[in-house]
């Protein structure tokens, strides 16, 4: 009797049963705010009639797998956090000024992606003909397009370090862009530049 139980709890644990992943999906064409705890997937999709979803994820808000983005569907993340991705793909949009994930941030096909603050545990990849646009100070990059894989350095516009490896396929992009304090910097020093040269 005693041998019979092991034999079959070591059946159970050493071969196990597949864990069942199930997914909440938001597609009615309407803005949904998460501040409380989905322990699931999360799509957000176009409604049937094609009409966009919007998804805010804000303070006390928490995914414990993937957030995917899809269609012409947008995401505000400012604050809450994601254990593993956030994947935009199709034509999809996103706005990221806080919060955090504990993967990678993935842009596909022709999604934008926007980032301001937030704090990503993996790396930062543009595929296709998708772009992530960065708002911050002190890059290890010069403003403008990066190209290939490297690894980024900086402070985001939210004040938060910026330390990922990037990763650019295709024709996407990523662009850094400085935060708009030191865009209203930079103009500035060219009207007194302009002056300059006009005495």
């Amino acid at each position: 009797m005693t041998t019979w139980l092991m034999v079959m709890v070591s059946v159970v644990f050493g071969f196990g049963l597949p864990e069942a992943q199930a997914t909440v999906v938001f597609n009615d064409g309407g803005t949904h705010t998460v501040d409380w705890a989905i322990y699931d997937y999360v799509w957000v999709r176009n409604s049937t009639l094609s009409q966009p979803t919007t998804l805010n994820l804000v303070t006390g808000g928490f995914i414990s797998q993937c957030l995917d983005i899809y269609d012409s569907s947008r995401a505000n993340v400012s604050g809450g956090s994601i254990h593993h991705s956030l994947d935009a793909y199709d034509s999809s949009q996103v706005n990221i000024s806080g919060g955090s994930f504990g993967g990678s941030l993935i842009a596909d096909f022709s999604s934008q992606v926007r980032i301001s603050g937030v704090s990503i545990g993996g790396g930062l990849y543009a595929l296709n003909s998708s772009q992530i646009t960065i708002y911050g100070s002190g890059f290890n990059y010069p403003y403008g397009t990066l190209t290939g894989r490297g690894l980024l350095t900086g402070t985001l516009a939210s004040g938060e370090i910026i330390n990922n490896a990037f990763y650019v396929y295709g024709n996407a992009r990523i662009v850094l862009v400085p935060e708009p304090a030191t865009l209203s910097l930079f103009a500035l020093a060219s009207l007194a530049i302009l002056r300059k040269h006009r005495k």
